[in-house]
């Protein structure tokens, strides 16, 4: 199991066909593992991440729960390699209480939606002892298809984490 988040960088906000920079965000999140093997793992992972639009009354949320496979290349040092996909279920939830010039009439817009969703990373493991991690890595993560207010929207976001592995 662990746990980590960081730094989520221009998450791309596709709305109504018109694709918006929105402000660095964060992101955290959780995983229970089952270990296949030494090089292979899978888990169970819960996230959470949020952005705001620059000097706007505006954000978008996210909630994710994912199953990942994780590969380790056993460098026979303290440091391992790895990367990671996944799929699942993302709920996109968007907040625009005030309407500005980068979404005009769209005061009081919002809503949520679950929609599919999937993730794909790399990174590195520090190890600090027989049993517990430090991993730093980067992750994309996206969903599609969701409707909010009868807009599509698609989501997108780079995210580097800082995490421990128990």
């Amino acid at each position: 199991w662990g746990f980590g988040g960081g730094y989520t960088q221009a998450p791309d906000l596709d709305f109504a066909g018109v694709s918006r920079p929105m402000d660095y965000g964060y992101h955290m999140g959780a995983f229970v593992g089952w270990r296949q093997s030494e090089e292979v793992s899978l888990n169970a992972e819960f996230g959470f991440s949020e952005s705001e639009y620059k000097g706007f009354a505006s954000s978008l949320q996210t909630l994710s729960v994912m199953l990942n496979a994780v590969y380790v290349c056993d460098t026979g040092d303290f440091w391992r390699p790895y990367l990671s996909a996944g799929a699942g279920t993302i709920e996109v939830n968007f907040d625009r209480s005030t309407a500005g010039p980068f979404l005009p009439l769209t005061a009081g817009v919002g809503g949520s939606e679950w929609a599919f969703g999937y993730q794909g990373g790399a990174g590195i493991a520090f190890s600090v002892d027989e049993t517990h991690a430090i991993t730093v890595g980067y992750r994309y993560q996206a969903a599609e298809d969701v409707t909010i207010s009868g807009r599509n929207v698609e989501y997108a976001s780079h995210n580097i984490t800082i995490g421990v592995v128990f």
